[in-house]
This record gives structure tokens, C-alpha cells and sequence, in this order.
């Protein structure tokens, strides 16, 4: 009757908890499903809206390009000397055609004078020898004091091209355009213009760009007022509606997923792509050379995603269908072994604790694999070194973030370990969940049983990146300074010994006393050599740092002087304010000159002239400050925290002066670490930089 009676609540038991998880389990079935409809509609839009922002990107980015062009053949024209045949020969060279479709049209208009008219078309009919420009007149016929006629064209399309000899003045459209450029030295973009006013019966439209150029290169320095009397001419394009989207992934991106695209200038509507309906929306006000524009886009929320996506809530649908079914089958059998899993469960983890407690708190990735790879455990360190979960990687095998070597070499690990039951150890490349590779060292030993059968795997992996990669910057470093500077500069050390003694024959005393100052200039630049290889030991944990009692006012002066001949030269001036209380301190000398130097001289190079650069030192506490701070061209924000990186120079340098390492920054900030100070900035483009240091006050060494 016991039997019977635990058999009855047994069963009761078992019908009770597959009643109670078959109910959980559609609850959770529904909301799963619903889950993932949702996600799936939410990816829609999301996918909808990034097709939206890569359109608005790719059009300000063919802008962006085109309206470099039109600074390069700004530059072009402003040497001089141009005439048609060279006009076509650069814009042939530089395959506008190929890199600019859509809107390979170019021009030059020059300002004339009413009165010069005649004798600029006689010189013009003199020069170029080809039809066009023994036909070439000035349309239409004005009476304006000045003419602006297109004098050079360069284009494919057969309509444009005759309107060599156009005066853009004639068009009011045009003349806005024109005076805005003027005065503020901008690129600007015309309303939506039509050919037909010019040539009747031509239905084309499209849009100029124009440039002005100048007879003053540094035009920017005139007041606005004063630019019109040396305004020469203006450059320009011509750009059909459709070449803003001359990208060939916006058009077919747009038909992928069929989105429709409607551009609108005010009433007018340059663009249209598409005709679809559809219940996604978008509208985007782009402000494009100082002129808004609407681009509307609307697609069909079953069309943006892929087909596989799409049909994904369905795939969910019928997936938990199986998964319902085959759960009323397996839980009556669960229920059944659970008293035995408990039994094991409880052994396991006592033992399991102890494991955890031993290899949870290492620095090293620990994993255990059963004997066909399949992982059983991994420790903390797992997931910081791999990027995933612990529970994305209990039941996978360590494939997840591995299979990077080539096939022969996993043939030859599980050979080693499985086969021939050896512990491995070597250096791997492995993938994090992000998709970034990384070094790994690896020890991996097969654990046996008393009689040799193979049980499971434990592995201990340890993260060489950033060891690697230190030891790379190293090597690289210490090549650089070694071979490239160390071989010209000994060089030049050696044949200037050679003339200040004299072996070369007698040098008079201004010219042993040029040849004293290059031998001392190089001299610097040795030590120079040294202080980056002072670097490369930083990184390495070892420094050459040679401190010694130091008089700062005295260096700083000593720097000043070198550098204020230099400013005044190019029209800059260069102040200091010292501290006369600074007191002397331990430094390295040649390490803390070459700081100085390479900001002062950075900021006398990237000011404009006029400028001023202005040095502060004053005693702050325990430390000495110095600032350094000029009205020059700044620091785009968006590359300011690349600064102090080696070998980065900002992009709006690179345009003055293409010259230059990109390691005086990085040198200097090394430099005041490693004496104990700190460096930072402050900046704003176009209206300079205020580079500081500090270093601590050490009276005694």
C-alpha cells in the first residue's frame, strides 16, 4: 500500500510539474514570439534610418569633394600662364571624369571690363586656335560696366559646352550667388537653374558652384569691403540634380531596399528616385553651401531588411512549436533521472567549489573541456579576455574564438594532446567577440584516469597583446632613431670638427664662427637622438635620465632668443612673463630645452602672420607651469585626442606645411612624465592653442 501510495504522488508529482512547465513553456513561447516580431519591426527602422543618414553622409560628402576641386583649380588658375590646352590637360590628369560622375563639368570666368571687351575676344581668337574659340563671342549682350564670360570649359555633355562664352552676370540667379562668394571668399551654390532660359527649348537643370579667385592669395586678411577690387574671376561647376548622389552604393542601396527619394529646393524638385509607396517615412532638412534642401524618403517596412530577416518571426513561430512538442516528450524523462542528477550535482560541486576557489582570482584564462572540446568551465578572465559570457561559451567548444592558425597546425594540436595525450604549449592567434584578433600563450594538458583513458582538458591561456605590442613599438623605435638620424647626424658632427680645426684649410672668423653654430645646432640634434631613445627605454621600463641643477629662467631665454629672430622674420611676435621667484631645479638640461623648443617652435610654424605667441612660467605649489599659447590655426576637435600620438599630425597642418615627423609632441609629453610633470592643451580650431607642462620643484637631486 506504500508502494502504491508513493507511486500515486509520484505520478501526481510528474503530471503536476509537466501540466505547470507545458504552460510556462507556451507563456514563454508567446513572448518569445512577440519578442522577437517586435525586434525584427524595430530593426526595420533602424535599418530604414541608417539608409536615411548614409544618403545625407554620401551627399555632404561629394560636396565636400567637389568643392576641393574647385580650391585646386582655384590654385591652378592663380599661378598664371593657363591657356585652354593646359586648362583641359589638368583636368584630363587628375580623371574627373571617373572620380567626380555626374557632374564633370568645369569652368573659369574672368571679370571684364566693358570697355577691355573687345581686345579680350581679339587676344582670345590670337591664342587659342580651335573652332570654338574663333567663333568665341559674349553672350548675352549687356551694357553692364562688367563682363564675367566663361573663358575655359571643360565638359562631355554637348549642351553645356556651348556656353563657352557665357556671361554669368546676366543671370540673376547667378549674380546672388556670385556676390556672396565674393564677399566672404565661400563657395556658393546657385538656386535651381534652367538651361532653356539660355538656350531655348533645353529642358535640363541643375545647380553652379562657384569660387571666387583673387588677385591676394591671403585674401582672408582683407576686410570684406575691400575684396571686390581684387576679385580676377571665379571658378565653377556645373552639377546636374542627380550628381549629388554620384555615389554608386547610394542609388543602389536605395533600390535594395526600395526606398523612394525625393529631393525638394524650395517648390521645385530636382530629385526623384522611386516611386514607391510605402509606410516608412523620413524628412531630412540638409543644409548644403548655406542652402537648405528636403530630402524626403519613404519605404516599404517588408522591403528594407533581408529576406532570411523577414521571415524570421515565422522561423521563431515553428522553431518553438518543435520545442513545445519535444519538451512534453524529454520533461517526464528529466523528471525521472532528477533524483540521480541531485545525487551527482552534490558531489560535483563540492569538488566544483574548491576548483573555483583556486583559479577564479588568476590573471590567466582558465578552461575545461570534456574530451571531445566541448567546454565545461571557464574562470572570470574568460570573459574579459574573450568577450563573451560565460554562458555563450559553456556547451561550445573553444572554435567560438579560435580557428585562426591553419588547418595543419590544429591537425598537429589535437594529434598532440588527443592522440599522443601530451600536454601543448605555444603562441596562438585567437578573436574576440568584437571581431579584434589577439596573441595568446597557450597550456594546454589532458587529464587521465589511473588506467591512461582520456577524461577532459584543462587549458590555461594568457593575452600577449599588449606585451607584443610594446615590444613592437620597441623595435620599431629604437630602428628608427638608430639607423635613420643617428648615421647623418655623426656625419655632419665629424666633417664640422674637421673644418673648426682646421684640416680643410683656415676658416675666417665669420666663417668658423657659421661653422660653430651648425656644429652646436647638431650637437642638439644628437641629444635629441638620445632623449628618443630615452623614450623607447621608457616603454621598455628602463630611462636614461640625467638630471642636473638647473637655472630654467636662464634655458627658457636662451630658447626665446633662438626662435624670436625666426618670428619676427615671418611677422610674428613672440613674448615671455617668467617668474623672477622660479628657483633652480634638478632637470635634464637637453631633455627640457628640447620641450621648450618643440612648442614654441610648433607655434610660431601654425600662426598666421601678425600673430603672437605668448610663454608663462610661473611657480604653481610644488610645481613650475609653463603655458604656452597662440592665435594660429588650432586643433579640429575631433582629432585632439590623437595629439600626443606618434607620428599624428593634425589635418589642417599637414595642408600649411607637409614637412614634419608628428613626434615633437609625443617626445615632449614623454619627456615631462618621466621628469615628474604632466602636459595637456587646450585648443580651438582657427583660433589657436594653449599648449602646458609642469615640472616639480626638486631642489636637491
Amino acid at each position: 500500500m506504500e508502494v502504491v501510495d508513493k507511486t500515486k504522488i509520484k505520478g501526481g508529482l510528474i503530471g503536476v510539474l509537466l501540466i505547470l512547465s507545458t504552460i510556462a513553456l507556451l507563456l514563454g513561447s508567446v513572448f518569445v514570439w512577440s519578442y522577437v516580431n517586435r525586434s525584427v519591426d524595430d530593426q526595420r527602422k533602424i535599418e530604414f534610418q541608417r539608409v536615411v543618414e548614409m544618403t545625407e553622409e554620401r551627399v555632404q560628402d561629394t560636396l565636400h569633394m567637389l568643392v576641393e576641386r574647385l580650391y585646386d583649380l582655384r590654385g591652378f588658375v592663380s599661378t598664371g600662364g593657363i591657356n585652354s590646352e593646359r586648362w583641359i590637360n589638368y583636368l584630363t590628369s587628375i580623371e574627373v571624369e571617373d572620380r567626380y560622375p555626374g557632374m564633370y563639368t568645369f569652368a573659369y570666368a574672368p571679370v571684364v571690363e566693358r570697355n577691355k571687351l573687345e581686345s579680350f575676344i581679339s587676344k582670345i581668337k590670337n591664342e587659342e586656335k580651335s573652332k570654338e574659340y574663333q567663333e568665341y563671342s559674349v553672350f548675352p549682350e549687356t551694357q553692364t560696366p562688367e563682363v564675367v564670360p566663361v573663358r575655359y570649359l571643360y565638359t562631355s555633355d554637348p549642351d553645356i559646352g556651348s556656353l563657352l562664352g557665357y556671361d554669368i552676370t546676366t543671370s540673376e540667379n547667378q549674380v546672388i550667388a556670385l556676390k556672396k562668394a565674393v564677399a566672404d571668399d565661400v563657395p556658393a551654390i546657385t538656386n535651381l537653374l534652367h538651361i532653356g532660359l539660355v538656350l531655348p527649348g533645353n529642358t535640363k537643370t541643375g545647380y553652379v558652384i562657384m569660387l571666387p579667385v583673387y588677385s591676394k592669395i591671403d585674401i582672408v586678411n582683407y576686410p570684406k569691403e575691400e575684396r571686390r577690387q581684387y576679385f580676377m574671376g571665379l571658378v565653377g561647376t556645373w552639377v546636374f540634380p542627380q550628381g549629388l548622389l554620384s555615389h554608386v552604393d547610394i542609388e543602389e542601396e536605395l533600390m535594395t531596399k526600395e526606398v523612394s527619394l525625393t529631393v525638394f529646393d524650395g517648390e521645385d524638385k530636382p530629385i526623384s528616385l522611386g516611386n514607391n509607396g510605402g509606410d516608412l517615412r523620413a524628412v531630412r532638412e540638409i543644409n548644403l553651401l548655406d542652402k537648405k534642401f528636403r530630402f524626403e524618403f519613404i519605404g516599404k517596412r517588408q522591403k528594407i531588411l533581408d529576406q532570411f530577416t523577414e521571415s524570421l518571426p515565422w522561423l521563431t513561430l515553428g522553431g518553438l512549436i518543435i520545442i513545445n512538442l519535444m519538451w512534453t516528450a524529454t520533461v517526464i524523462s528529466i523528471l525521472l533521472s532528477r533524483r540521480e542528477a541531485e545525487k551527482l550535482a552534490v558531489e560535483a560541486t563540492k569538488d566544483l567549489r574548491k576548483f573555483k576557489q583556486a583559479v577564479e582570482g588568476v590573471s590567466d584564462m582558465v578552461t575545461i573541456t570534456d574530451e571531445n572540446g566541448v567546454i565545461t568551465y571557464v574562470n572570470g578572465m574568460a570573459e574579459k579576455i574573450t568577450g563573451y559570457k560565460k554562458e555563450m561559451m559553456l556547451g561550445k567548444t573553444p572554435r567560438l574564438w579560435g580557428r585562426q592558425m591553419d588547418e595543419e597546425f590544429y591537425k598537429n594540436f589535437w594529434k598532440r594532446i588527443k592522440e599522443d595525450k601530451k600536454p601543448f604549449w605555444g603562441e596562438v592567434i585567437n578573436k574576440k567577440r568584437n571581431g579584434e584578433l589577439y596573441e595568446a600563450e597557450v597550456n594546454i594538458s589532458p587529464i587521465l584516469d589511473d588506467s591512461g583513458k582520456l577524461l577532459f582538458f584543462v587549458s590555461i591561456e594568457r593575452d600577449l597583446t599588449k606585451a607584443k605590442a610594446i615590444e613592437k613599438i620597441k623595435t620599431e623605435f629604437i630602428s628608427l632613431a638608430s639607423h635613420q638620424l643617428r648615421t647623418p647626424l655623426s656625419a655632419v658632427k665629424w666633417f664640422g670638427k674637421m673644418l673648426i680645426s682646421g684640416d680643410a684649410g683656415d676658416l675666417n672668423p665669420m666663417q668658423k664662427e657659421y661653422v660653430e653654430k651648425i656644429y652646436e645646432s647638431n650637437e642638439r640634434e644628437i641629444r635629441l637622438v638620445n632623449s628618443l631613445l630615452n623614450v623607447s627605454k621608457i616603454e621598455s621600463g628602463k630611462i636614461l635620465v640625467e638630471p642636473r641643477l638647473t637655472d630654467l629662467t636662464r634655458l627658457i631665454s636662451s630658447v626665446m632668443t633662438d626662435f624670436r629672430l625666426e618670428a619676427g622674420e615671418l611677422g610674428k611676435k613672440l613674448t615671455a612673463v617668467i617668474d623672477k621667484k622660479i628657483p633652480k631645479i634638478y632637470i635634464d638640461e637637453d631633455q627640457i630645452r628640447q620641450v621648450y623648443a618643440n612648442l614654441i617652435s610648433n607655434a610660431v610654424r601654425y600662426t598666421k602672420k601678425g600673430g603672437v605667441i605668448s610663454v608663462k612660467v610661473y611657480l604653481s605649489k610644488n610645481f613650475i607651469m609653463t603655458e604656452i599659447k597662440d592665435n594660429g590655426i588650432g586643433i579640429p576637435k575631433r582629432e585632439q585626442k590623437r595629439v600626443f600620438d606618434k607620428f599624428f599630425r593634425a589635418s589642417n597642418a599637414l595642408k600649411i606645411e607637409t614637412d614634419g615627423t608628428g613626434l615633437g609632441l609625443f617626445l615632449s609629453k614623454t619627456i615631462v612624465e618621466s621628469s615628474g610633470g604632466k602636459m595637456g592643451f587646450r585648443s580651438s580650431e582657427g583660433k589657436g592653442s594653449t599648449f602646458w607642462f609642469t615640472l616639480p620643484v626638486k631642489t636637491k637631486n
